[in-house]
């Protein structure tokens, strides 16, 4: 189902009309049929009914219903998840693995990157960024990324400490 526009009137007082169609197939035929007559266009905008009734319907809606939960301040702890870049980098760095023959997963290797971290430090007024071991397949993965994995151990610039 679906909303649909008609125009109606005449010319010298044209009107939109607010119709719910429903789409079906007769004989393999594309049809549609007119469930409900919602009225004018112009009076349920300016009365305030068109904003109410979908207000009403999306609370059929089991979706509309989670992302109104979402929104609220009871949700205390939530995680989140980057969606996207993990299909799209996951499948370009899996790509890139079997072409090199190396062995893993892409799961595997966001768990082993997730463990490499750094911290600044200041020794004896000088500054220095150290970083922990690369576990598992981590270093392969800068490897095959042709990206020389970060120091072990590096000063940092001045204007960084």
């Amino acid at each position: 189902m679906f909303a649909r526009v008609k125009h109606g009137g005449n010319k010298k007082h044209p009107h939109d009309y607010l119709h719910v169609v429903e789409a079906y197939r007769d004989g393999g035929k594309p049809k549609q049929r007119v469930m409900a007559n919602l009225g004018r266009l112009d009076r349920l905008v300016e009365s305030g009914q068109l904003d109410n009734l979908i207000e009403k319907l999306a609370n059929f809606s089991q979706r509309v219903r989670v992302l109104r939960q979402a929104r609220t301040p009871e949700v205390k702890s939530c995680r989140t998840k980057l969606w996207g870049p993990q299909l799209v980098f996951g499948r370009l760095w899996q790509r890139q693995l079997d072409e090199q023959g190396i062995d893993m997963s892409w799961p595997d290797l966001m768990h082993d990157l997730e463990q490499v971290q750094a911290v600044d430090l200041t020794l004896d007024g000088r500054g220095w960024r150290v970083r922990t071991d690369l576990p598992g397949h981590a270093h392969a993965a800068f490897r095959a990324a042709g990206v020389r994995p970060p120091p072990r151990i590096a000063p940092l610039a001045d204007e960084q400490v």
